[in-house]
C-alpha cells in the first residue's frame, strides 16, 4: 500500500460520519443514500454525510452507483472489499480496546 493511499484512506475515515457509514454498510451489505442518512444522523446532515461518502469513495473503501432518471437519482452504495477488511478489522479492535477495560 503506497503513502499516498494510507494518507487519503486515514483522511477519509477522520470524516465524522465514516465509521456509522462503514459499520451499516457492513451489516447491511448495500444501502441507497436516503439509507444511510437516516441511520446516520436524520436528512438535515446531507452535506456533511454526502462529502463522507464522497471521501470515502475517493479512498476506494465504498464504491457509489447512481441511478438518474429525470431530474432525480439515488445513489446506491457497497463497501470494497478493501473497505470491508478495514470496517472489521476497525470494529475488532474497538470491541477488543473495550474489553481490556
Amino acid at each position: 500500500m503506497g503513502a499516498e493511499l494510507f494518507t487519503t484512506i486515514l483522511e477519509a475515515l477522520n470524516n465524522p460520519f465514516a465509521m456509522r457509514i462503514l459499520t451499516y454498510l457492513l451489516h447491511q451489505g448495500e444501502a441507497k443514500l436516503s439509507d444511510i442518512l437516516m441511520f446516520v444522523s436524520g436528512i438535515s446532515k446531507y452535506r456533511s454525510v454526502r462529502k463522507t461518502i464522497l471521501s470515502l469513495e475517493a479512498a476506494g473503501l465504498i464504491t457509489r452507483k447512481v441511478i438518474s432518471w429525470g431530474r432525480a437519482k439515488r445513489w446506491d452504495l457497497k463497501l470494497t472489499k478493501l473497505g470491508e477488511k478495514i470496517a472489521r478489522s476497525l470494529l475488532e479492535s474497538i470491541k477488543t480496546a473495550l474489553k481490556e477495560l
